[in-house]
């Protein structure tokens, strides 16, 4: 064998086998698995007998088929008889002859078909067709598990020991006969010699061990044998579904879940791992390819002391199905690839600690996500677009197949078809989703909101080098340039339109708005009390910009207006206000970096407001108001308000929705929007007397909590109103 140093030496890695390592395969090209059942052999396991096509199976080591093999495992040993070191085995590692009696081998020395079914309580499966075979193209065995249940404490549940070897390449330069191997991501599985098929509606529940490393009796302490994974080939093997791809496989590992010593291809069916250390695991060195097609696969991984979900000492390779791929939050990777990882398709979700983030050239739209703290596993990640469309949602908590042991974590990788670049995206953390869901991960088509306790993001910094969007952000609507104020004494006849300070397109499909209900004591409107808050580490932005196919945002957070907007301190008494209404996308910016507080709120803003609180619905028709014209970002949200009963016009025919807002105005519109309920008491103030239009309106909204009046116990009610004193007041609205 070749030293693996020489491998480091002679492998040939050009810039374009790189990008042949992206070739993506469609989902629809991950073969479904059709077996002729008159070829199959049926296997039968039982602790009492073991069947083969009905038929008690043979002791013989020359059949097919046969029970009673030698199991290779790590025995209670420190040295041979000779005094050489036994191996690397930790205590916990070593098995007595007692516990290894307990177990039975099924032996496979055959190519062939086979169907697997039954209950081995302690045993192993074994494909063994020599080792002269990993070079002959028949040496091809497929395990059709089909309620298969298998536990194993001393070794591997299944392994594959000798089938064919599809890496021919490999095998000529691993046995010395050609003095250079190319590595590639590119790698073709389908006529590999080991080979598993979930059968379409079966559960096969499979437990196993490991075996630590075993030296020659020498005093080399070379290894003689090794196997790391509870499902474990030493050629590459492929996973598969059947027609349906309803199978499913539990994986439970008391080390690693699924290894490989050369490359892995799932295709289908439903995989769920659970380990105490990594969940995959192919191991050459710059060599393996773990691919994935289609189906479902689910790891948790590092339930011990470490552990990545996918380990790949090659390639990782997705190409559609869905991923979600869970480390230990505290120090490993949900993808962890030594020579990258490519997001071509599929539904994608891998948490940990730190990430080995996807290559710059995946096909597929990623966002890889470093958050500036860790993230508790009760934590949801929501994604949606400008609008509020929910287009991407994962609940760790929801997680069925995760049990007790969802995760927490500090990076993410996402990657989902809705993604599209040169899209803009808010992402939420928290809450929980109103949805469809399959172990956490959303059908978005049947998302129809979320709850208030999601919290909007930012992010303070991009990696330009991963394809990241370098801090350039798409044009945002800019409601800056306002007409002159209105002549003194003109007021409209009723109160009319509130709308969200600032001009970013209002329409589109909301999901349910997040309301963040907990408000420090507020200061009367207008007065501004001394600091309260924290200093701003720098300029935020919560509009994530997919400038490519790969796109890395760093320091992600939860959103503060004084992060993102230069025009609002973090001691500003406004502050906390103007963080929770963008954080409910009631208020945007007037620009990405200033908000514009003591500008005054208009009529169309104020309308756009009120249409957000409604969560953005349906609008037919245009607002019959002569100044409103569908190009506006507030005709939407007019013409649902004035069919609503919650604005109205003026007489002439306009709305005028470049006026300011008064504080009679705000007050009116919110309590219509409230739906007029009925009040006995007064407001209190001197200058709203009973008779006036918004006089109930005042005394709800200080029944409320709403609006408090001036220190000289005045309301004020013509004064304009600016956008800062709008979200401390829309704060106290949506907190009752």
């Amino acid at each position: 064998m070749r030293n693996r140093f020489h491998l480091r030496r002679m492998l040939s890695l050009t810039l374009a086998m790189v990008m042949l390592a992206v070739l993506w395969v469609s989902p629809a090209m991950a073969a479904e698995t059709t077996v002729d059942k008159t070829d199959v052999v049926d296997i039968v396991l039982s602790d009492d007998r073991i069947t083969v096509d009905g038929e008690a199976a043979s002791k013989d080591s020359k059949s097919p088929v046969y029970v009673g093999g030698e199991i290779i495992y790590y025995h209670d040993q420190d040295t041979y008889e000779s005094g050489n070191p036994y191996g690397e085995g930790t205590e916990d590692e070593k098995h007595s002859e007692e516990e290894a009696a307990l177990h039975t081998a099924v032996t496979f020395t055959k190519e062939g078909t086979y169907r697997i079914s039954g209950k081995l309580s302690y045993g192993q499966i074994v494909v063994d067709l020599g080792e002269d075979r990993r070079t002959d193209p028949t040496a091809v065995v497929n395990l059709i598990l089909d309620g298969a249940d298998i536990n194993c404490t001393i070794a591997p549940a299944v392994i594959f020991y000798n089938v064919y070897e599809s890496d021919q390449a490999w095998v000529a330069y691993d046995n010395g006969e050609t003095e250079e191997y190319t590595a590639s991501a590119t790698q073709d599985t389908t006529d590999a010699g080991a080979n598993v098929i979930l059968a379409d509606g079966s559960v096969n529940n499979i437990s196993g061990s490991h075996v630590a490393r075993i030296y020659k009796d020498n005093d080399q302490k070379k290894k003689k044998y090794k196997y790391d994974g509870a499902f474990y080939s030493v050629q590459s093997m492929n996973v598969n579904g059947e027609k349906l791809g309803t199978g499913v496989l539990n994986l439970t590992a008391d080390n690693e879940g699924m290894d490989t010593e050369m490359h892995l291809t799932i295709n289908g069916g439903k995989i769920n791992i659970q380990s105490q250390d990594d969940g995959i695991n192919t191991n050459e060195d710059g060599v393996s390819v773990t691919t994935i097609n289609g189906g479902s696969l689910h790891v948790v991984a590092g339930l011990g002391s470490e552990g990545d979900g996918i380990d790949s000492n090659g390639y990782l390779v997705i190409n559609g199905g869905t991923v979600i791929s869970l480390a230990k939050p505290q120090s490993d990777s949900g993808l962890d690839a030594d020579k990258g990882s490519y997001i071509n398709g599929g539904y994608v979700v891998a948490t940990g600690s730190t990430m080995d983030w996807a290559e710059s050239d995946s096909k597929q739209v990623t966002m890889n996500l470093q958050f500036a703290s860790s993230q508790n596993a009760e934590e949801a990640i929501i994604v949606t677009d400008l609008e509020g469309k929910v287009v991407f949602a994962y609940d760790p908590e929801k997680d069925e197949s995760s049990g007790e042991n969802y995760r927490g974590y500090q990076g993410a990788v996402i990657s989902s078809p809705e993604f599209q670049v040169g899209q803009s995206y808010n992402i939420y953390v928290g809450g929980d989703v109103n949805g469809k869901e399959v172990d956490g991960l959303y059908d978005v088509s049947t998302v129809t909101g979320f709850s208030k306790e999601a919290t909007k993001q930012q992010y303070t910094g991009t990696d330009v080098g991963m394809g990241g969007p370098g801090g350039e952000q798409p044009e945002i609507p800019d409601d800056s340039q306002r007409p002159a104020l209105p002549e003194d004494g003109q007021r409209p006849e009723l109160p009319d339109g509130v709308t969200p300070g600032n001009g970013e397109m209002p329409g589109g499909e909301r999901p349910e708005l997040p309301d963040d209900s907990q408000r420090p004591a507020l200061p009367p409107d207008g007065e501004m009390p001394g600091a309260n808050g924290e200093s701003s580490t720098g300029q935020a932005s919560t509009v994530f910009y997919m400038t490519d196919k790969v796109n890395a945002f760093s320091g992600v957070a939860d959103f503060k207006a004084s992060s993102m907007f230069t025009d609002v301190a973090a001691d500003a008494w406004y502050a906390d206000d103007i963080t929770n209404v963008v954080n409910k996308g009631l208020m945007n910016g007037m620009s990405s970096t200033t908000f514009g507080p003591n500008m005054n709120l208009t009529r169309g803003m104020m309308a756009t407001i009120l249409y957000r609180m409604a969560g953005s619905p349906d609008v037919t028709g245009d607002a019959a108001f002569s100044d409103v014209s569908s190009d506006k970002y507030y005709a939407k949200a007019v013409a649902w308000a004035a069919k609503q009963g919650i604005v109205e016009g003026y007489k002439d025919g306009t709305f005028r929705p470049n006026d300011n807002m008064t504080r009679e105005m705000m007050v009116t519109v919110l309590y219509r929007m409230a739906g007029s309920p009925d009040i006995t008491a007064d407001s209190g103030f001197p200058d709203v007397t009973s008779t006036k239009y918004y006089a109930a309106a005042t005394a709800w909204a200080v029944k409320q909590g709403i609006v408090n009046g001036y220190p000289d116990g005045t309301f004020k009610p013509d004064t304009n109103i600016t956008r800062a004193q709008t979200a401390a007041i829309l704060s106290r609205n949506t907190a009752n």
